[in-house]
């Protein structure tokens, strides 16, 4: 399962993909932020495993979305 969120953040957009599994491939949120890169601020993907960083996309485990 695979779901996308967007929040803003002043002019900014910051892009949130949820997955249940596969979290080690996130080319949607990826493609996004390309199309998109001048507007895009912070990337997270949330997922069930540990805090970690990816490149620019930070991962966060699904506890900590309240901190997002």
């Amino acid at each position: 399962m695979e779901e996308h969120i967007l929040l803003s953040e002043g002019a900014k957009i910051i892009p949130i993909e949820v997955k249940s599994e596969g979290y080690n491939k996130h080319a949607s949120l990826d493609e996004f932020c390309k199309k998109f890169s001048a507007r895009v601020g912070c990337r997270y993907l949330v997922y069930i495993k540990d805090l970690r960083k990816d490149e620019q996309t930070t991962l966060v485990p699904v506890y900590m979305t309240g901190l997002l």
